[in-house]
Order: structure tokens, then C-alpha cells, then sequence
């Protein structure tokens, strides 16, 4: 839409200007000059003028009257903004086509309301001149749309017959000119059925006294035998600016077989969602979770009947949703019927024995015809299997399947991350990288299954003996790592080493052989400008090797 601004003041032409852009989108044309004005609107549209009632000629009051005659019987909104108070001019302005007034100097609260009722006004127009447009072409649109539909369609003024559809003429056999020729009653009387006659009174009776009534079931005997039943529909309207009734007729024949293979089909599907494994469900969206509908599947899944959950008749299915999970899946569930999609949540609920079982759930909103939203509708699955596979893929993939421990992959991991917070928090870590000595003789001598059982009690040992926030690895045959987070000095990596030493230097009771080790350890400490962490860990390595050569069973740290 656009709006033509006039005034001969560059201030104040500029001053509504900016007014009517921040308080709109129309689209401004402004002219300090009402002459160039009314010679753009020769060939140009628009859609609301804003106009100075003093300018030099032609004046505001002289360029309205000059524009309603350009534009005939135009209704343009036109605003008037004057500094004066006297009436005879506002009379003047009102009889030549003003619609409003802003005063000057100007309040914007006001003229805010004013151009917002200004470009209603003008909407409004559009409107009217849209509608009566469709109804100027509503009839041979009527005739077009009657044409291809494939239902009968007859339209009635005054008892007479003024219009049927091709379908009409073919099924009943006769021309429609000759349709025209008859009126109703006697068409009735022609081709209804006796039983039918009363329906077809009561819908015209009803009809004349504008009551609506629902479709009827009619009987309709046509030639050489034919039988037809037809709903017919029916309503008044106007056309061609009078009174009239539409009947609308379907075949419905065959209908009861349709009726009848709807309600198999609906006993098959229920048939086929109750031995579904998971469940089919509808339900409100309220935080009680409340079911309208659960197949059987309710049953084998969560212990409970659909009848205790459905209407929470005995409990919420919200209840059964682990308390940790509610508030998370909700959020997810309302962002998704916000986009318009469909959602996929993931969540635990304590079944009726009181197991915790991970479900997978799909939904998406149903709506009803002014989109609001009446129903959530989905499939429930129960994922407690794969999620276990799924934990138990993870533990193999940064656990040690032998002892428990972290893996090199989960060692590297960690080791990244205590770099990155002894850097923000300006505090030094030490890495111990662990070797048993005499390992290999025993695993040799007793075998693989007695060098196994050295290295699940060598890791209850280490983890005896640090904390949690520590990191102990198993990184090769007999190789561990111990990461120390957060320690003071080297003293306290120090202190460590000598209870692992200790520790692993206790006798080893393997199926009734006793044997010793011991642990050779090498040390390396981060400072929080240090290296990185590869040559932490070649640094732990030398100085492992180190202590091997001091004669094991001690820790060295590495010293450049």
C-alpha cells in the first residue's frame, strides 16, 4: 500500500514522513509542491493521502477537491493536517471528501491512531471490492463447479427448476430443457419414491422456514427400472440476487457394502496394533500425559492395563516417567508441536514391577480444522535391550575388557581434558606410567590365565590407592598410567608412587602359588605453561625406563 504525503514545509514534510514509516509499512510518496502531486496521481495509485491544509495553490483544500475529481468516486482515506481552529474550514474540508484530522502541532499518540484507522478504512475498501468482484463471477463459477462435479446438482426458485448440472440430466434421462419446464413437485412426484415423499416435504418446509436440517436418505425410481438412493443435501442461497435452494445429490447404492468393508478393515487394523510390539497411543498435551487411547501392547511393556492408564483412571502415565526425564521430554515434545513436526524422544519409565525400562517414543500433533491442537498421536517402543547393547558397546570401547580400567583411547581422553583444566585453573597434574617388573617370568611360567589374574588384583591395588578424580589406564600387557589431577607439588605425586610401590610389592596368591613384583614408575608433571601431551607421556616413559635401570622397584621423575 502506499501512502502520498503533501506539504510545503520540508520540516514537516519530513516530520510525518518518518512518522508514517514507524508507525506502518505503506510505502511513501512525498511532494512539497501539491501541484507535482496531483500530476503524479494522473497516473499513479495510491492508497491513502496525507495533505497540509495550507500550502500555496492549489491549498489542501483545493488539491482534495482536484484529486476526488480525478479519481470520480474514489474513497481514498484522506487525512487533513491543519493548524487551524475554524470550524468553516473543517466543514469546507469534510464536504469535499476529508476523512480525518491531525492538528498541528502534531501528537504522535494521535496520529498514530488516525492513519491506523486511515489504512483500516482502506483495507476494509479492498475488501468490499474483492468480495463484490467474486460475486460478480460467483454464478459462472457455480455453473462450472456444478458441472464437474459428480453429483447431481439442481437449483430451485419458487417451486421451479432453474438449473441442473449435466449428471442430473443423464441419470434421471431427461434434457434439462425440459427439466426446466418442470417444477419441483411434479419432479417429485415423478421420480421419488412413495416412501421418500415425506422426507422431500420436510426438507422443502424447512427450507422456507430457514431451519437447517441434516442430509436425508432418498429413494429415487428412475426409468426401465432403475432404483437409485441418493443423500441429498440442501441449502439456501442467492443467486442472481434472489432467494433459491440447492439440492445437492450423492449416490450413495452402494454405500451399506463401503459401511460394511470400514468396519473390517477398522477390526483388522485394531487386530494388527494390539499385536504390534510396542504401543499405539493418543493422548492430550498436558503434563499428566493423559491417554485418550493404548493398544495391548500397554500390557507387555509396562506391566499395566490400557484401561488403569487411559483417562488416568488409576494413574498418569506421566507418573511412570522417571522424575529425572519429565521436565527434558516435555520441552522436546512442545518446541516440535511448535515446528509443526514430528517429535522422537527417548526416556525411562518404571514399569509395574518396578523394573526402569528405556522407551522410544514417536509422536506428532493432531489438529483440528482451525489448526488448533486437539490430540498427540504415536508409537511407543521399548529400547531397554538396545540401550544396554549400546552401554555395553560403550564400556568396550574405553574400557579395558580385562581389569576394568580405562583403555588408551579413554587414557588419552582424559589426559587431554586434565591438560585443559590445569590450564584454566593454573594447577599442576602428574602422569605415572607404571611397568611391572618380572611380569613376563610369571606370565611364562604360570601361564596366561595366572598373568591375567596378576593384572585384575595389580588394578584393584592401584585404584586402593588414588582418588576418584584420578585416572588409572591400562595402555599395553603390563603397562598402566595414572593420572593425577589437581596435586600441589611433586611431593604428592611422590607419595603416590611409594603406595603403589608398596602396594604391588605385597605377595600375589594366584590358585594357591604365592609370587612377588614389583613396579618400576616413571613420573612427569604439567605446569600449566608445559608441553603438550604426547611429550608428557614420552616423558613418563623415559623416566619409567630410568627407574628400571636404578634397578626397578622405584619411581624416578624426568629430569632433562
Amino acid at each position: 500500500m502506499k501512502a502520498l504525503i503533501i506539504d510545503d514545509s520540508p520540516f514537516d514534510l519530513t516530520l510525518i514522513t518518518n512518522l508514517v514509516r514507524q508507525t506502518s509499512e505503506l510505502e511513501v510518496i512525498a511532494f512539497s509542491s501539491s501541484s507535482d502531486a496531483l500530476r503524479w496521481c494522473r497516473s499513479k495509485e495510491v492508497d491513502l493521502v496525507i495533505v497540509d491544509c495550507l500550502m500555496p495553490s492549489p491549498s489542501g483544500i483545493e488539491f482534495v477537491y482536484l484529486f476526488r475529481k480525478i479519481r470520480g468516486k474514489s474513497e481514498i482515506p484522506i487525512i487533513m493536517v491543519t493548524a487551524s481552529e475554524e470550524k468553516e474550514i473543517k466543514y469546507q474540508a469534510l464536504d469535499i471528501g476529508v476523512n480525518f484530522f491531525v492538528k498541528k502541532p502534531i501528537d504522535t499518540i494521535e496520529f498514530f491512531v488516525i492513519i491506523n484507522n486511515a489504512i483500516s478504512m482502506r483495507i476494509n475498501q479492498r475488501r468490499i471490492k474483492e468480495r463484490e468482484a467474486q460475486l460478480a463471477e460467483s454464478e459462472e463459477k457455480f455453473r462450472v463447479l456444478a458441472e464437474k462435479l459428480p453429483n447431481i446438482i439442481i437449483l430451485v426458485r419458487d417451486g421451479q427448476i432453474i438449473y441442473a448440472n449435466e449428471i442430473c440430466e443423464k441419470t434421471i434421462g431427461i434434457k434439462r430443457e425440459d427439466l426446466y419446464a418442470c417444477r419441483l413437485s411434479e419432479l417429485s412426484r415423478r421420480y421419488i419414491a412413495p416412501e421418500s415423499l415425506e422426507a422431500v416435504r420436510h426438507i422443502i418446509q424447512s427450507l422456507e422456514t430457514s431451519r437447517e436440517i441434516p442430509p436425508q436418505e432418498i429413494s429415487l425410481h428412475l426409468s426401465e427400472g432403475r432404483e437409485l438412493i441418493v443423500l441429498i443435501s440442501s441449502a439456501r442461497l442467492y443467486y442472481g440476487g434472489k432467494h433459491a435452494t440447492i439440492f445437492i445429490c450423492t449416490d450413495i447404492t452402494h454405500q451399506k457394502e463401503i459401511e460394511n468393508d470400514l468396519r473390517e478393515s477398522r477390526r483388522k487394523l485394531t487386530t494388527l496394533i494390539n499385536n504390534l510390539p510396542g504401543i499405539a497411543f493418543r493422548r492430550k498435551n498436558d503434563k499428566n500425559w493423559s491417554m485418550q487411547y493404548m493398544s495391548e501392547g500397554c500390557v507387555d511393556i509396562l506391566g499395566y492395563k490400557p484401561e488403569e492408564i487411559i483417562n488416568n483412571n488409576n494413574l498418569a502415565y506421566n507418573d511412570l516417567i522417571v522424575e529425572t526425564d519429565r521436565e527434558s521430554v516435555w520441552e522436546q515434545v512442545q518446541k516440535s508441536l511448535n515446528d509443526r513436526t514430528h517429535y522422537v524422544i527417548e526416556y525411562k519409565v518404571i514399569d509395574k514391577k518396578g523394573n526402569v525400562k528405556w522407551l522410544w517414543e514417536k509422536g506428532i500433533g493432531v489438529y483440528s480444522a482451525d489448526n488448533s491442537l486437539i490430540a498427540i498421536e504415536g508409537f511407543i517402543m521399548d529400547i531397554t535391550e538396545r540401550k544396554e547393547s549400546e552401554r555395553r558397546l560403550q564400556h568396550l570401547a574405553h574400557f579395558d575388557a580385562l581389569t576394568g580400567l580405562a583403555n588408551r583411547t579413554l587414557f588419552f581422553d582424559r589426559l587431554h581434558q586434565a591438560i585443559r583444566m590445569a590450564k584454566r585453573g593454573s594447577y599442576l597434574i602428574a602422569l605415572l606410567f607404571l611397568d611391572l617388573d618380572g611380569f613376563k617370568v610369571i606370565n611364562d611360567t604360570y601361564g596366561h590365565y595366572a598373568g591375567d589374574a596378576i593384572l585384575q588384583e595389580t588394578a584393584k591395588r592401584l585404584m586402593e590407592n588414588v582418588r576418584e578424580s584420578d585416572t588409572i589406564a591400562r595402555i599395553g600387557g603390563d603397562e598402566f598410567t595414572v593420572i593425577l589431577s589437581k596435586i600441589e607439588n611433586k611431593k604428592s605425586a611422590s607419595v603416590v608412587a611409594r603406595k603403589i610401590i608398596d602396594t604391588i610389592a605385597r605377595p600375589y596368591t594366584i590358585n594357591n602359588v604365592t609370587c612377588s613384583m614389583s613396579v618400576s614408575i616413571g613420573i612427569s608433571v604439567y605446569c600449566p605453561d608445559g608441553e603438550d601431551v604426547d611429550t608428557l607421556i614420552k616423558k613418563a616413559d623415559i623416566a619409567m625406563y630410568r627407574a628400571k635401570q636404578l634397578g626397578k622397584n622405584c619411581f624416578e621423575f624426568y629430569n632433562r
